[in-house]
Parts: C-alpha cells; structure tokens; sequence
C-alpha cells in the first residue's frame, strides 16, 4: 500500500503528482558561500591588493633613488592651497567666527 500523502491525487481539474523527497546535503549558507568563494576576490579587495602593490612599489622605487615616498597632498602639490568647506546658512564657518 502507498504511503497517503506520496499518491498521485486529483484537486478540481489539476492533478497533483508526488514529489520525492531531497536530502539535505548543506545548508543554504554554506551554497552562497561556496559560490562566492568560487569568484575569486570581491573588487574592493581586488582594489586594495593593487594599492597595497602600488604603494610597495612606489616605496622600492624612493628607497633606490635615495628619497621617500611622499605621503600627504602638501608633499605631493608644494604651494597647494586647499579651500574652506562652506557652512551651512546661518552658522558659524569652520573656523569658529
């Protein structure tokens, strides 16, 4: 005798077939994570590596020449002048006037 609920039934004018049941092999958690394994690097890290590599090699390249690495926007543009932020209508600038 078949089990009830594994019997082909009729409900109105569809016919239900039955399902066989899956094993559960992994949970959903470990798939998403598999497959995002299986992508290699997301691109913010892809983009950290290659700076990480450029920033290697532009120190390699100071050290061979005798100099450093220049590291902030007044070592990188001398005379450089940088703007005030605005402040919102009605407040008091970034200075504190």
């Amino acid at each position: 005798m078949a089990h009830p609920t594994l019997r082909a039934s009729s409900i109105g004018d569809r016919s239900v077939t039955p399902r066989t049941r899956l094993s559960v092999r992994a949970g959903v958690v470990d798939d998403i994570e598999r497959e995002d394994d299986a992508k290699g690097y997301e691109p913010e890290a892809r983009f950290h590596e290659l700076v990480k590599h450029l920033v290697a090699d532009g120190d390699r390249r100071a050290l061979q020449s005798g100099l450093r690495a220049r590291r902030t926007l007044g070592q990188m543009v001398p005379g450089h002048q940088r703007r005030e932020l605005p402040a919102p209508a009605g407040t008091r600038s970034a200075r504190g006037e």
